[in-house]
């Protein structure tokens, strides 16, 4: 009996430890969840932000969080963001969509800063 208990114990540090590992880091990256640098990245970070307030207000008012561009284009014209280029806002969306289902960050800003990113939405 205490020997399955130690193996069970054993079984779980192994898997912590190979999470962290280079063979857990690339099914990550196939699956698509390693933050990768892009050059909208600041775009799609500030989507996936909006996405999880968005969820975690959706939650306080029990209702299904929904994703939709009319929502974050709304969004963002109150934030005085007005047509942004149809790229740059896609890649909101996208971390916009990603946010409200509650997915990691699938990109990151490349710090190269030629992405247009509005002044406006800088510190939010």
């Amino acid at each position: 009996m205490v020997a399955g208990v130690v193996l069970v114990l054993a079984a779980g540090l192994a898997w912590d430890a190979a999470r962290s590992g280079p063979v857990w880091h690339t099914l990550r990256k196939v699956a698509g969840l390693v933050e990768a640098p892009h050059p909208s990245g600041r775009w799609y970070e500030f989507g996936h932000r909006l996405g999880r307030t968005h969820a975690g207000v959706s939650e306080a008012f029990e209702t299904p969080p929904v994703a939709t561009a009319a929502d974050l284009a709304y969004a963002l014209k109150s934030l005085g963001v007005e047509n942004p280029h149809r790229e740059v806002f896609e890649m909101c969306l996208r971390g916009y969509e990603d946010g409200v289902a509650g997915r990691e960050r699938r990109y990151k800003a490349d710090g190269k800063g030629a992405d247009g990113f509005p002044a406006a939405l800088e510190n939010l």
